[in-house]
C-alpha cells in the first residue's frame, strides 16, 4: 500500500492466479467497508464511504506512470457520477477526456 497524498491510497495486488480472484477480493472489501462506521463526537455513527478506481496491469497498460493515471482517472470518474463504489478504468472515457482537454487547451 502507498499514500500518494491527501486521502488517496493505492493498493497494489499481486501474486493471485487470477483478475476474477482478485475481483472476489475487492468485492469483499467494498462490502467490508460500507459496513464500518465511527462514532462522531456527539456519538452518532457516521458511516464510512469510499470511491475507487482500478487498473488492470497488463490489460490498461505496463507503464508504471500511467497505471496510477489510469487508476486515479478511475476513480474521479466514480467521484464525479455514482460515488461510494469501486470502478475500472475505462479507455474509452479518457480517450475522449483526454480529446476534450486538448481542444480546450488549444
Amino acid at each position: 500500500m502507498s499514500r500518494p497524498g491527501g486521502d488517496e491510497f493505492y493498493i497494489l495486488f499481486y501474486g493471485y492466479s487470477s483478475r476474477s480472484e482478485i475481483q472476489r477480493y475487492l468485492d469483499q472489501l467494498e462490502k467490508d467497508i460500507r459496513a464500518q462506521s465511527i462514532l462522531l463526537p456527539n456519538g452518532d455513527p457516521f458511516m464510512l464511504h469510499l470511491s475507487a478506481g482500478v487498473a488492470w496491469y497488463p490489460d490498461d497498460t505496463t507503464d508504471r506512470k500511467e497505471f496510477t493515471q489510469y487508476a486515479d482517472f478511475a476513480m474521479y470518474q466514480i467521484k464525479r457520477t455514482v460515488k461510494d463504489q469501486f470502478g475500472d478504468f475505462d479507455k474509452e472515457a479518457y480517450r475522449t477526456s483526454q480529446e476534450q482537454y486538448n481542444k480546450e487547451k488549444d
